[in-house]
């Protein structure tokens, strides 16, 4: 009897002792080893990079770099904006050459900026350069839609999604486009009009972002605007969180930690979770229950559309889950806010900077639409605009 309890001692303390020592091994190669052999292949190529710091990275360095930019304010209107957005980029250009690599965490990535190199890694369709995974809270933000699939889910998920964006189907959402734009430009006009004879200051960046919520709120759920636009509002907070997450060294399996902020991201990301696969299975329902016709001819109702019909079958056998249509929803968010209202905030500050090209456009625009608003046919017809713009 001792001897079996002996056995079976000694047993557990094996089992101990290898899985301590694979753990103590694991944390030895990813956090040791495997930067430092990095960095010792890409030296030998003679690429270099700012040193590696046991689990940081480069993190603290370029975190630092971005907030000296950031707290001064621009000094002259410039196109030179890399040394402010990129400040970290632009210093280690400067030190380490065009291609250099760095360490974000543990993981190391090289920098390159050759046109000829990137078409390279872009266009290369042997599956050699994978998608990043990102970090938990950007994770849930953007859901696993179709910027961060590969293989054949991406090209499913491709297939379905690009009716979406198919010109026969934005342009009925033109008008709604221009409607909130009205909208927006009239809540302009009553507040110059309330102003004293200094004017009024508007902050036309965060008024560029309420209005391309209120768009993609619009032209992606239609009927259901009022669950869309909490569902916008959720995950903004949720982006917020993101970014100063990206700006801090990731601990592996430090999502999983009741922390606060974990605890109140998961209760953001139930709640949207749960609005989407309302509105989802609102349209799921038999068409008598319905009070629209398909499934809608919003952003949401068109990929939904095409979802069916590619699959040839009933509406339970989606060839995308529910759960896949939720993440593509939180991809139209994420893809069509930031970008738009970053746009829209240069194209005018760009204008406030050349009148001289105020007047180009604004003869252009009266001469196509007169003192009609532009509708989708107008906007075609548009080439300074839009070539400006980009």
């Amino acid at each position: 009897m001792d001897v079996s309890i002996r056995n079976s001692v000694e047993a557990l303390v094996s089992i101990i002792v290898i899985l301590f020592g694979s753990i103590v091994f694991k944390i030895f190669r990813d956090l040791i080893w495997r930067p430092y052999a990095f960095q010792k292949v890409y030296t030998a190529q003679g690429i270099r990079g700012p040193p590696y710091q046991i689990l940081s990275g480069s993190v603290p360095e370029y975190t630092q770099l971005i907030k000296e930019a950031l707290a001064q304010p621009m000094q002259n209107i410039s196109h030179d904006i890399v040394p402010r957005v990129t400040p970290h980029y632009h210093k280690w250009c400067q030190i380490y050459g065009e291609i250099f690599f760095y360490c974000y965490g543990i993981h190391s990535r090289l920098y390159i900026s050759e046109p000829e190199l990137i078409k390279e890694v872009l266009s290369n369709k042997f599956g050699h350069y994978g998608r990043v995974t990102p970090k938990p809270f950007f994770l849930a933000l953007l859901g696993r839609g179709l910027p961060l699939l590969d293989g054949l889910i991406w090209v499913k998920h491709r297939r379905i999604v690009s009716p979406v964006f198919g010109i026969d189907k934005l342009k009925p959402m033109v008008n709604k486009m221009a409607a909130c734009t009205s909208s927006m430009l009239k809540n302009w006009q009553e507040m110059m009009s309330q102003s004293d004879s200094n004017g009024k200051k508007i902050d036309v960046h965060n008024e560029f972002r309420a209005l391309t919520a209120d768009i993609i709120s619009h032209t992606a759920f239609g009927s259901s605007y009022n669950e869309g636009k909490e569902v916008f509002e959720l995950q903004e907070e949720l982006q917020e969180m993101a970014v100063k997450a990206e700006q801090s060294v990731f601990i592996p399996g430090s999502q999983y930690i009741p922390t606060r902020k974990n605890r109140y991201a998961w209760k953001i990301d139930r709640r949207v979770k749960n609005i989407l696969s309302s509105i989802i299975q609102s349209r799921l329902e038999p068409r008598t229950t319905r009070t629209h016709v398909g499934y809608g001819s919003d952003l949401l109702g068109i990929m939904m559309t095409a979802n069916q019909n590619e699959l040839g079958g009933t509406q339970k056998d989606l060839s995308m889950t529910i759960d896949e249509i939720m993440d593509e929803c939180k991809t139209f968010f994420f893809a069509g806010h930031e970008t738009t209202s970053n746009l829209l905030t240069w194209a005018v500050l760009l204008l406030a900077i050349y009148p001289e090209w105020q007047a180009v456009l604004r003869k252009e625009v009266i001469s196509i639409c007169g003192t009609d608003i532009p509708d989708a046919d107008m906007l075609s017809k548009m080439k300074s605009v839009f070539l400006e713009a980009i």
